[in-house]
């Protein structure tokens, strides 16, 4: 099973923590989350029950084009196709144009995503 922490940081502490780990004075775990939202809405928005659906067919049907995703869930092709742009964003999905075509193939980064959420004083 691959498994994706992910956190809420705001961009200004996404960007000191990013600074942090090219100087070298933070090294991040494995554990440690990969993927960060800007706030708790940004991830409700991101990880919406579309959203989880698309992921979910993903990891399922292993769809080889958005086209065929699309017909799967019943959807758009061009909403699908503007919430996978979203989703790859983020790190949780990946696209992969497939050679001779026109259509991507959507892959899942992740079966499991967990969230990490520190509360400060």
């Amino acid at each position: 099973m691959r498994e994706i922490k992910v956190a809420i940081m705001s961009k200004e502490a996404m960007r000191d923590y990013t600074l942090q780990i090219a100087k070298g004075t933070v090294k991040p775990n494995h554990d440690s989350p990969k993927i960060f939202f800007p706030s708790l809405r940004a991830m409700s928005e991101a990880l919406n029950e579309s959203n989880q659906a698309l992921m979910e067919a993903i990891n399922k049907h292993h769809p080889e084009t958005i086209t065929e995703l699309a017909k799967l869930v019943n959807k758009d092709l061009g909403n699908v196709s503007r919430a996978l742009k979203r989703l790859e964003t983020y790190g949780l999905v990946k696209m992969t144009k497939l050679a001779g075509r026109t259509d991507k193939m959507p892959e899942l980064m992740a079966d499991k995503i967990s969230f990490e959420m520190q509360l400060t004083a």
